[in-house]
Formats: structure tokens, sequence, C-alpha cells
């Protein structure tokens, strides 16, 4: 008889751990809270709100890594315009354009209620936000905006 034992701990593990971002600590929904709420826009019937948050404000009187670059991690959500029932299958990538020109690309992680990532929002400006997305509709879905850091 084979011993399950240790397969099922490893899931238990697994699926009990939170999803990380770069600087290595957890996003809970309250922290989400915590960011600054963006955008929300419906399209084609899904609302995707998008919210930053500064890391560094984020981990306040925390060690950070000496090799963080990144500054801010910026999150979507997305929810069924009619039932408001979450939608949390998908890919999503975000590509940053700072105020000098300089481009970010990136395919958010899904970390279970939203998805995200970090990026380097360093400079002081205006900083454009586009996402492309797909989630489990099949549909491609884009959404763009301005971040302003002051």
């Amino acid at each position: 008889m084979l011993n399950m034992t240790p397969l099922i701990l490893a899931f238990a593990v697994i699926f009990a751990m939170p999803s990380f971002s770069a600087a290595g600590s957890a996003v809970t929904q309250q922290q989400m809270r915590s960011g600054k709420r963006v955008v929300e826009q419906e399209i084609d019937g899904v609302k995707a709100l998008f919210m930053i948050l500064n890391i560094r404000e984020w981990l306040k009187g925390k060690p950070l890594p000496r090799d963080l670059r990144e500054t801010h991690h910026i999150m979507v959500s997305f929810r069924d315009a009619k039932t408001g029932k979450p939608l949390n299958e998908g890919k999503v990538r975000v590509k940053v354009v700072a105020p000098d020109g300089k481009e970010q690309t990136r395919d958010l992680e899904n970390m279970q209620w939203h998805f995200g990532e970090d990026f380097e929002l360093a400079r002081k400006g205006s900083y454009g936000i586009m996402a492309k997305f797909k989630l489990r509709d099949g549909k491609v879905r884009s959404s763009s905006f301005w971040y302003e850091v002051k």
C-alpha cells in the first residue's frame, strides 16, 4: 500500500501558500484595499478594477531587498458586469510607458483573486498603462489609462 501522507501534505502546503510579489511578500485583499484605486472600466461585459500599490509605503518599516528596483505593484481584478461574479482565470499582459519613453512589459501573475506584478515607476510624471487580457471566455480585451507619480 502506497503511503499518500507526504503527497497530501505537499498539496496542502502548496494550496495554503499565499501568492507572492517580486518583493517577496504576499499581497492580501486588505493590503490591496490600501492601494490607490486608479481606474474601473467596463470592457465588453467585464468590469476591470486597476489598483496600484507603492511597494516602499506598503513595506514601510520592513527590510527591503537591496536589488529591488520595482517601486509599484500593479493589480487588476475582473468581475462579470452582469452578475458581479469574480473572473479569476485567464492571462493578463501590461505595458507601462514611463515619462521618458522607457517601456516595461510583463505578464501579470494570477494571484487567486487578482492578477498582479511589480513595475518600476521611479520617476515623477505621467505613466501610460496599457493592458491586454484574455479571460476564460476566450475574448481578448484591452484597457489603457494614465497614472501620475508625484
